[in-house]
């Protein structure tokens, strides 16, 4: 197999799972040489290129600014409608090539995945990527079924494929200890048929950030991670709130390789 070749590739790259969906950024900032080192573009006019990951997140807050002002009420909308409809690329302001994507349900990260493996490993060691961004948002449509499921097993739900993509998920809502998912699931054992949490129910975004972290934790335990002999890369853990277009850093980076 042959590989690009680096030159091509800017200075920084992330890999991200983004929103509920699995796998996301190659940021590649600073295309050409007089860019590097230098702050992600803030202008409503340009691109970004950010060159550190405090840059991504500058330039998706000024884009989040600008949306608002060119087409205001969008994050509300959004919110109500539950379907996020800005791309990884579009959210951080960044050119076509610039974010390597790609997606599943609820952002999760699985040893045998063979895809989402083929893609942890090509990316940190093929294409130096040091920044990996496991990304879920709040209203989350996987997290949803997950607490609206009626299995309680791993082996019932094994019988049923989206059962058991989100088993993990399903699990840290039976099992969690944190208030706000307790509150929720003592809630729901009232009730003879679960609804989809509100947006803003707390404990709904709690198990959403609790999935992220999880998800963290499984790259950062995995064979590809305590394979990895190249560049130190780091595991960060953000949550998009797609009802104000903020994100959440959760503060769970770990990091592994040299």
């Amino acid at each position: 197999m042959s590989h690009p070749d680096h030159t091509m590739f800017p200075y920084l790259y992330s890999l991200c799972l983004f929103y509920g969906l699995l796998f996301a950024h190659l940021i590649s900032p600073g295309r050409c040489h007089e860019h590097r080192g230098k702050a992600a573009s803030t202008g409503s006019d340009k691109l970004a290129e950010p060159t550190t990951v405090k840059d991504l997140l500058n330039s998706e807050k000024q884009f989040e600014k600008t949306l608002e002002k060119v087409e205001p009420g969008f994050f509300k909308h959004s919110a109500a409608a539950q379907h996020p409809s800005l791309s990884e690329g579009t959210l951080f302001h960044t050119a076509p090539g610039v974010v390597f994507a790609e997606r599943n349900i609820a952002a999760q990260y699985y040893e045998d995945d063979k895809n989402g493996n083929a893609v942890l490993v090509y990316a940190t060691a093929h294409l130096g990527v040091h920044n990996i961004i496991v990304m879920g948002h709040y209203g989350c449509g996987g997290v949803a079924a997950a607490v609206t499921s009626t299995v309680n097993s791993k082996q019932d739900a094994s019988k049923d494929p989206i059962e058991a993509w989100i088993w993990p998920i399903r699990d840290i809502y039976l099992k969690s200890k944190r208030g706000e998912i307790v509150t929720l699931r003592e809630k729901n054992k009232k009730l003879k048929t679960i609804a989809a949490p509100a947006l803003n129910d707390t404990g709904y975004k709690a198990l959403v950030e609790e999935n992220v972290k999880a998800n963290v934790q499984r790259i950062h335990k995995s064979k590809a991670a305590a394979g990895h002999k190249g560049r130190k890369a780091a595991i960060y853990g953000w949550v998009y709130d797609i009802a104000t277009g903020d994100i959440k850093d959760l503060g769970v980076t770990v990091s592994f390789g040299k």
